[in-house]
C-alpha cells in the first residue's frame, strides 16, 4: 500500500484519532531516553514501521469513505500523518522505512544479508564523470521549476584532497571535474560548501571547477570563503551563480565557533550574505559547519553553536529589518555516545529544534525526503540540515529539502562491498537541496 497513490487514506490517517493516538504513543515512548542510539536503531526502525502499519490498518477500514484530493493537497496532508515523528519524515521516508521493513527496493539490489549493493546507474550523474559528462552534455539538469531560486549545502569532505593532508595520488583526491559536472545537473543558484581548504594550491583548485562550471553552464561563477587563516583546515564557503543572483558584502560570524574567536582551534565561523534573485526574493543565508564528534565536550561545543545562531539570526532580522533568514549546512547531529544517559541523532535534532523556536526570530529546520544525508563505515546519517526563520514566507512549511546523490540512489540503505564512486571520488556527503518561490512576499 503506498499512501503517495492512496492520498484519500492520507487524509483519513491525518485526521483519524487512532493515527494520532499511536503516533503520541510513539512519540512519548522516544522521550524516555529508549530512543535510537546506535544499538537500538534497527529496534526504533521496527517500531516505527509497526506504528505505521497499525495506523494504515485502522485506517483501511475507512477506505470506502475516502475521497481522492486534488494533487495539490497531497503533500499538504502528509505533514500532519507524520506529527509525533521527526519533522524530517516525509513521503519518501515512509516509503523507505515501509521498504526496509519488507525488503522491497526500487533502486538498490539486496545481498543475502539484507544490506544494498551500489550498482552503477547509466542515467545517474552520481553514477560516475562519464555519465555526468553524457547528461550535462544533452542539456538535462534536475528538474527545477523557472519561479523558484534553488539553494543546496554539500560537505565537500576536505576538498580538494579528500584528506586532511595532501592526497597521496590523484585517485584520491576530489575529481574536480565530475564535481563541476554534478554541481552543473543539480542547477542551484546558491551553494553552500563546507570542508574547504585555502590554500593556494586548493584555491586554484577552486578556481578551476569555477571555470569548468561555467564552461558546462554558459553563465558566471563566483565563489566566496570565510577569512580564517590557510592553515585553518577546514573552510565554509558559498558557490553561486553570479550571472542571476546578486549578493551583498560577505559577513564573517566569530559567534557561530563555539570558542568564540571566528577561527579557533580549528573550528568555523559562519559566513552569511544577503542573495536577490531576478524575480525579487532576497533572503540572508549563512553557511555553517558545527563541530564533529559524539562526546559530552562535543555535543555541549554544538549546543553553544546553536545558541549563537539564534542569536545571529535576531540580530539579522533587526539589523536589515528583513524577516528572511535561512542557514545551510553541517551540522554534525551525530548525538552523544559517551554521555552519562547516551542518546542519538535524532534526540539531538529535537533538541535543537526546540532551541531554534525560543530565539528572538523563530526558526525551524527544514524536513528532508530522505533519512540521511552522508554516509561512514557504510552507513547513513543525518548531519546537513537547512534552517529557516519561520516568518519566510517564500518557503511553505510543507516544502521538504530534497537528498541527492548516491544517498537518494541508495535510498539511504547500508551496503555491502566496494563503496559508491561518488563517495570516493566527491564526498562521503550527499547535497540537500531546497527551493524557495522567487518572490518578496513580506
Amino acid at each position: 500500500m503506498n499512501i503517495r497513490d492512496n492520498p484519500g487514506l492520507a487524509q483519513v490517517l491525518a485526521d483519524s484519532a487512532v493515527m494520532k493516538a499511536l503516533l503520541g504513543a510513539n512519540s512519548a515512548w522516544r522521550r524516555t531516553g529508549l530512543g535510537p542510539t546506535p544499538g537500538r536503531l534497527a529496534n526504533v526502525q521496527s517500531s516505527r514501521v509497526m506504528v505505521l502499519g497499525w495506523a494504515m490498518f485502522f485506517a483501511a477500514a475507512f477506505l470506502p469513505a475516502c475521497q481522492r484530493l486534488p494533487v495539490e493537497q497531497e503533500e499538504l496532508a502528509l505533514p500532519k500523518i507524520v506529527d509525533g515523528f521527526e519533522p524530517e519524515w516525509g513521503v519518501n521516508e515512509v516509503k523507505y522505512m515501509l521498504k526496509r521493513h519488507s525488503g522491497e527496493s526500487s533502486r538498490v539490489s539486496k545481498s543475502p544479508n539484507g544490506q544494498a549493493r551500489v550498482e552503477s546507474q547509466s542515467l545517474n550523474p552520481w553514477a560516475s564523470p562519464d555519465a555526468c559528462q553524457a547528461l550535462v552534455s544533452s542539456g538535462q539538469r534536475l528538474k527545477h521549476a523557472p519561479d523558484k531560486a534553488r539553494f543546496a549545502t554539500w560537505n565537500i569532505r576536505w576538498f580538494p584532497d579528500g584528506v586532511a593532508g595532501r592526497a597521496s595520488a590523484p585517485a584520491q583526491g576530489t575529481d574536480l571535474n565530475w564535481l563541476a559536472c554534478v554541481i552543473a545537473w543539480l542547477d542551484v543558484d546558491v551553494l553552500a560548501l563546507q570542508e574547504v581548504k585555502a590554500d593556494a594550491l586548493s584555491r586554484t583548485k577552486l578556481e578551476s571547477v569555477v571555470a569548468e562550471l561555467q564552461g558546462k553552464t554558459g553563465g558566471s561563477w563566483s565563489v566566496a570563503l570565510d577569512q580564517c587563516p590557510a592553515h585553518n583546515g577546514q573552510h565554509v564557503a558559498f558557490l553561486y551563480a553570479s550571472h542571476k543572483v546578486k549578493t551583498s558584502p560577505f559577513v564573517q560570524y566569530a559567534a557561530l565557533n563555539p570558542r568564540a574567536s571566528a577561527c579557533a582551534d580549528q573550528l568555523r565561523p559562519g559566513l552569511g550574505s544577503t542573495f536577490t534573485f531576478p524575480g525579487g526574493l532576497d533572503i540572508h543565508a549563512i553557511t555553517v559547519h558545527l563541530k564533529s564528534g559524539v562526546t559530552e565536550r562535543d555535543i555541549d561545543l554544538r549546543r553553544r553553536s546553536w545558541a549563537a545562531l539564534t542569536d545571529v539570526i535576531a540580530t539579522e532580522v533587526k539589523e536589515s529589518k528583513d524577516s528572511d533568514v535561512i542557514v545551510l549546512g553541517d551540522f554534525n547531529s551525530m548525538g552523544c555516545h559517551s554521555c552519562e544517559l547516551p542518546y542519538g541523532n535524532q534526540q539531538e535534532l529535537s533538541e535543537l529544534d526546540r532551541q531554534l523556536r525560543i530565539g528572538e526570530s523563530p526558526a525551524r529546520r527544514v524536513g528532508a525526503d530522505f533519512p540521511c544525508s552522508q554516509y561512514f563505515q557504510q552507513q547513513p546519517g543525518l548531519l546537513d540540515h537547512v534552517v529557516i526563520t519561520e516568518a519566510t514566507r517564500e518557503l511553505s512549511p510543507t516544502v521538504r529539502a530534497q537528498v541527492e546523490g548516491y544517498c537518494q540512489n541508495l535510498e539511504c540503505e547500508s551496503f555491502t562491498g566496494k563503496e559508491p564512486l561518488a563517495l570516493r571520488r566527491l564526498s562521503d556527503h550527499c547535497p540537500l537541496v531546497v527551493e524557495l518561490t522567487d518572490r518578496d512576499l513580506d
